[in-house]
């Protein structure tokens, strides 16, 4: 008895009336782009800056002249610092004061692990109501290489109500650790 095979001439293999060829190919073409679309996501997080975050600071006001420590209570206190996207800083802290609103300013990165920022706060009366002026401070921050901590160094200007100085400039610096 022989056998016979039949080779058929039907074509190529379909799903649902698309060939087998089209479904891999379009499959890879999908797997593709969902690559490319998770690596721009990747991209952007890695472009976005490295001081943007909430930071927990330790301030000391200084001797403009020497840089030492001031030597009275309320000289060094603990603070918060918000660095957000697009360059908008938040500045608050624990210095002990009903005389003092929360700070808001600008961050710029300058080159590197080095940044500046600059933020203002109302200075208030005794009772915390009526604004007696305010003050501008301003600092150089360098980032430590792996971005959980910084240390800065800056001024603060005085201004009366009207906007004239009052006073002449105080220093501080601040050392701070990534809130996390």
């Amino acid at each position: 008895m022989a056998h016979s095979h039949a080779v058929s001439d039907a074509g190529p293999a379909t799903i649902g009336g698309i060939s087998l060829w089209e479904t891999i190919m379009k499959a890879i073409v999908m797997a593709g782009l969902v690559l490319a679309g998770a690596s721009l996501v990747a991209g952007a997080s890695e472009a976005s800056d490295q001081i943007e975050g909430v930071w927990l600071a330790k301030v000391a006001l200084t001797n403009c002249a020497t840089g030492e420590p001031l030597p009275f209570p309320g000289a060094t206190f603990d603070a918060m610092a918000m660095f957000a996207e697009g360059g908008t800083f938040h500045d608050t802290n624990m210095h002990p004061s009903q005389e003092r609103s929360a700070g808001f300013g600008i961050w710029k990165h300058v080159q590197e692990q080095v940044y500046r920022f600059a933020f203002r706060y109302f200075r208030l009366d005794s009772t915390g109501t009526l604004p007696t002026g305010y003050v501008i401070v301003r600092h150089r921050v360098v980032l430590a290489a792996n971005g959980r901590s910084y240390r800065s160094k800056g001024t603060a200007e005085f201004f009366d109500a009207s906007g004239i100085q009052i006073l002449p400039n105080g220093c501080s610096e601040s050392t701070a650790t990534r809130f996390r």
